[in-house]
């Protein structure tokens, strides 16, 4: 695989994955130990794979797919034979057995994966040796990029030793990886007392693994060290279906620019975008966790959906990659499913495409059966409303005055009867329509789009996800997690439809596509600027969205329309219009952010004091020991509570008894109750919660003693969350003292 023309490459990349968190706050032998832990895995899958990969990319990245599946199954045995911390010996022997598997099977055959399938690209087109040196170092710079962006996230979440002013979710995620390093069926450790927890949890599952396999502490792997391999494989695994879908790289180069530029038409100056453009959340490591297994799995759906017939260990393998979407992310196999849907309708008299579209979709069915009981939570609350994403919008919001922003009315808009409703929910929908126009470059690949299956799947499943958006009203706006891990699907698409343009122009490709970037982006800067830099007024709203959406729909029909005299000149139009203000926007406001100044005097800063107490915690309690603290609210001493501050469970990497809550089930049901969001619902269990609070303001010997009956055996005391009773020290032994935190232990 390495020779000299690659191996500079590999080695840059490798090192940009691993040292990256190095330049935050991890330490170069926490880097190398979680870097030797992930090797180990990405070897196994490399050697496993080799009969059944073309080339040199393609193998390491599908055997890292792979790696990464059987160390979650690795964690799993552990867990359930209680020796988590023996998981190092499972890689181990997943090594030596991958050696063995290896020589066994001799030299590999150079495979044709797409020879047996029908209406494919040939092999030919494709190097299927390797792939080209200009998108090994794409991959390169393309992951590099997001590491810089990565480290300038990273500073400031700042984390102990000393001030923590970390985004919620990351303590919320944090304490759910401590809680799965002790167990393989997690309770909310945010709230113990709410029993199992029900979440797509494998993105948590494999952190925890990384740290008890490379015996680095939890916080540097699930806040730093596990995001830029899994980044590198996103991209990677774009490249290599890319290669699968059309038989050559280009189609992987452009899906890779795309998903990390992020591409969108946004014509609006004075408004953001109507859906969502980047697929990479930092502050969501489910999202970007979804990723690798959503093109994973694409890439085994190719065959199939192409039309040859899967054996009976290819289903098994089928459903293993529809099982670990469906613990990745809830939202990735609906979207599979309604592509596979689409195809089996569109394609119905194609009798092999019609079984591979059914084989597709019931392996989805499948996985969503098999993950309901451990990963289907997090949709409590959830309502059908039409056009429900919009209904948040500004645009919308500021036009029709919304009393309350939790509740965004019946299914129908009241308001779009009117005829400034209607125009400016059209205007809406037409813009979100021109923000994905970049995906007209697929229209080029002809009459593929009747032969072969994928395009259609492609398209569909993205369509699918719109649709989630525009039609599931989840309390958190968490229904933008559809469109969000569709996003690398579309790219692959449009990239799909550059490289038949591209490999059919062999001649002044770069100048005709560069002149029509440069019209392209300025077409869009010049669409910007005539809408204006200030929002309308009131009245004036609905016209000007709708006027701005359709000059840029206009904008992608005049590419198309160029692109029918001069094909590589349209394409490169759409692309100047889809890249050059997202670029302009993410270098102006993100590429400078490791040198911005990073404060901690923040209204939800954990102080040095409440950290040093947590971290106190940590080191003197068991695994399985539970806390009981007076924090709940992430802002203390406020009128309303937003119950989210996870930091106790968290830093402690402790069960709470109840901690903070606002992410549960039965808080997300409640929304609007009482006038409040769903994180500031009172905790459900009020006999319970009053339990809780009385050790703290009232305590007295049966307290004590009905805590300690349900497993309690330390209290995080933090005077500045609210009052504790100084009589408390009668009935609990003071062992710790932090500034304002006192810790007591429950004998």
């Amino acid at each position: 695989m390495l020779n000299r023309r690659n191996a500079p490459a590999f080695v840059i990349l490798l090192v940009v994955m691993f040292a990256a968190p190095v330049l935050v706050d991890v330490t170069w032998a926490a880097a190398l130990r979680y870097a030797a832990w992930s090797a180990l895995w990405w070897a196994f899958g490399y050697l496993v794979v080799a009969k059944h990969t073309a080339g040199g990319l393609e193998r390491a990245t599908i055997g890292a797919l792979v790696g990464m599946a059987v160390q979650l199954a690795n964690w799993c045995l552990w867990q359930l034979i209680g020796a988590p911390s023996l998981t190092v010996v499972g890689g181990v022997v997943a090594l030596v057995v991958g050696v063995l598997l290896h020589c066994r099977a001799g030299s590999p055959s150079r495979p044709s994966p797409q020879g047996h399938e029908p209406n494919s690209v040939p092999e030919s087109v494709a190097d299927a040796s390797g792939a080209p040196t200009g998108s090994l170092w794409l991959l390169v710079a393309s992951t590099s990029w997001l590491g810089w962006l990565l480290v300038g996230f990273s500073r400031h979440q700042t984390r102990p030793p000393g001030p923590s002013t970390m985004y919620q979710d990351l303590y919320w995620h944090l304490g759910i990886v401590a809680e799965l390093k002790r167990a393989v069926l997690p309770t909310v450790p945010q709230a113990e007392v709410l029993g199992q927890l029900n979440y797509h949890w494998l993105s948590n599952a494999y952190m925890a693994s990384g740290s008890l396999g490379s015996f680095t502490s939890t916080s540097d792997v699930a806040l730093r060290l596990w995001y830029l391999p899994v980044v590198a494989l996103v991209l990677a695994s774009c490249l290599v279906v890319g290669r699968r879908l059309s038989g050559t790289w280009v189609a992987g180069n452009v899906a890779v620019v795309l998903l990390v530029v992020p591409s969108a038409i946004l014509p609006f100056a004075w408004k953001g975008a109507t859906g969502p453009t980047s697929p990479f959340v930092w502050a969501s490591p489910s999202q970007i966790f979804g990723l690798a297994f959503t093109l994973g799995a694409t890439w085994l759906f190719v065959p199939v959906l192409r039309g040859a017939r899967p054996t009976k260990r290819g289903l098994a393998l089928l459903v293993a990659a529809a099982f670990l979407c469906a613990g990745s992310k809830s939202s990735i196999l609906p979207t599979f499913l309604c592509g596979a849907l689409a195809v089996g309708v569109l394609f119905i008299r194609r009798a092999a495409i019609r079984r591979g579209a059914a084989v597709v979709a019931g392996v989805c069915l499948v996985g969503i059966a098999l993950a309901m009981p451990l990963f289907a939570g997090g949709s409590a609350g959830s309502k059908i409303r039409l056009f429900s994403s919009f209904r948040r919008e500004v645009a919308y919001k500021d036009y029709v005055h919304l009393p309350t922003a939790f509740d965004h009315g019946p299914f129908v808009m009241p308001y779009i009867a009117t005829g400034g409703g209607f125009l400016l929910v059209t205007g809406l929908a037409l813009a979100l329509l021109a923000q994905y126009g970049y995906v007209a470059t697929s229209l080029s690949l002809g009459r593929v789009w009747t032969k072969d299956p994928m395009p259609t799947f492609l398209a569909a499943s993205f369509v699918a996800s719109l649709a989630a958006y525009l039609l599931i009203d989840h309390t958190g706006a968490s229904q933008g997690y559809f469109p969000l891990g569709a996003l690398p699907l579309l790219a692959v698409l449009a990239g799909w439809g550059v490289s038949v343009v591209w490999e059919r122009c062999r001649t002044a490709r770069w100048r005709l596509v560069g002149s029509g970037f440069v019209i392209g982006g300025a077409a869009l800067l010049l669409l910007r600027w005539a809408s204006g830099t200030a929002k309308p007024e009131r009245d004036s709203i609905p016209v000007a969205v709708f006027t701005v959406a359709v000059a840029a729909l206009v904008l992608v029909g005049a590419a198309l329309m160029i692109g029918r005299r001069s094909p590589l000149v349209g394409i490169g139009v759409l692309l100047g219009a889809a890249l050059t203000f997202p670029a302009y926007t993410v270098v102006k406001n993100a590429g400078g952010s490791p040198f911005t100044p990073v404060s901690n005097d923040a209204p939800w800063t954990v102080s040095a004091d409440e950290t040093a107490a947590a971290a106190w915690v940590r080191e003197h309690s068991g695994q399985t020991d539970v806390v009981a603290t007076n924090v709940h609210c992430r802002v203390a001493r406020t009128s309303e509570c937003d119950a989210r501050a996870f930091w106790v469970s968290a830093l402690t990497e402790r069960r709470a008894f109840i901690e903070s809550w606002g992410y549960s089930d039965p808080a997300q049901r409640q929304a609007g109750r009482h006038g409040l969001r769903a994180t500031s619902q009172p905790f459900e269990d009020r006999e319970l919660f009053a339990l809780n609070e009385k050790v703290f303001h009232d305590p007295d010997r049966a307290t004590v003693e009905q805590l300690q009956r349900r497993g309690v055996r330390w209290l995080y005391a933090d005077t500045a969350a609210s009052d504790v009773s100084p009589d408390l020290a009668d009935y609990a032994d003071a062992v710790h003292h932090s500034g304002t935190v006192t810790v007591y232990r429950l004998d």
